[in-house]
Formats: structure tokens, sequence, C-alpha cells
């Protein structure tokens, strides 16, 4: 999303992102195989991909100097309290509505997403038709970024970080119910 938020502005890709995130979120509470509801997992990580990329993007974009280190913070904040929400909510909507309802739940929050970017967010970065939008370009400086050690280092760190945490999070639910017995809803 990095070179497409570049050529063609923030707020319409995003929105794309947030439409194929919602449309997802539908299909996949009307999956009728465990096939179809991978692929459009997959699809939805796509599309809400778009808001993670964007935010950072927005954040530079209206903020300069230490601004937006404290922006970034609070927005990092957030990222990282809602994995850890997400069970909760997920275990009272399965036991109160079924696994579905989770999906339709995350469909209407896209949509809210979605009304609240169209309507608030302005004066954000808008097309540029100079930048460069060409597949050799793009891979070449995603190659010559991956040849830094020290981006490596630190990327790899912080990968290796949020990797445990999801291992954690996609794990937790199992554990707690079929090792210790715990009831969805607690």
């Amino acid at each position: 999303y990095g070179p497409i938020l570049d050529r063609f502005g923030r707020k319409k890709p995003l929105l794309i992102g947030l439409f194929i995130y919602v449309v997802a979120s539908v299909l996949i509470a009307l999956s009728p195989s465990l096939e179809f509801f991978i692929a459009m997992r997959f699809i939805q990580a796509m599309g809400a991909s778009s808001g993670i990329v964007a935010s950072f993007a927005i954040v530079r974009d209206k903020f300069s100097g230490s601004d937006v280190a404290k922006v970034l913070s609070s927005v990092v904040l957030v990222m990282g309290v809602a994995p850890i929400i997400a069970p909760t909510l997920g275990g009272f909507f399965s036991a109160h509505f079924g696994w579905r309802s989770i999906f339709y739940f995350l469909a209407v929050f896209g949509l809210v997403v979605s009304l609240c970017v169209h309507l608030y967010l302005t004066k954000v970065k808008a097309s540029d038709l100079t930048s460069v939008f060409k597949l050799k370009p793009i891979l070449k400086n995603y190659v010559k970024t991956l040849q830094n050690r020290k981006f490596l280092f630190y990327h790899l760190a912080g990968s290796f970080a949020m990797g445990i945490m999801f291992a954690y999070i996609s794990s937790i639910a199992y554990i707690l119910l079929t090792l210790y017995k715990v009831s969805q809803e607690q």
C-alpha cells in the first residue's frame, strides 16, 4: 500500500481497502466452506492492511517533529490493545449470537470507520501523479531496504515480537476453553 498511497493519495486507497475489508467480512460470515473462509480471511487482511499503512502515512502528513512520535505512539497503543480486546469481544458475540456474528460486527465496524474517513479525514496528501508507480523501481527499493542490516535487525526484532503476541492471542482461547474448561463468555 505504501507506493499506492504515495501515488493516489491517502483517502481513496484507504476507502478502497476498507471496502475490501467490509465485503470480505460479510463473505466470511456467509462462508460455505473452510477453504472459502480461509481465502476470504486473506482478502480481509489485505483490505485491513490499508488502514495500518495509511495511518502511519497520515500521521507523517499531518504532524511534524516530536508530535509525530507522540501521535505514532498513540496509534501503536491502539493497535496493541485491539488484539487483546478482540478475543473477549469475539467470545461474547460467539456465545450469544454464533461465530458468524463476529464477522457481521467487523463489517459494520468497517462501515463506520469508512464513514468517518469519508466525512472527517481532510487535508491529507492528495494524488501525486509524479510519484513513480512502476513495479521495477518499487522492487528495487524493497531489495535495497532489505539489504540494510540495521533495518533488517529492527524489522526482524519487531516481527518476532508481533509473532509471539499473535501466537499467544491465537492459542489462548484454545488453551482456556480446552485445558481449563473456561466458558466462551469467560
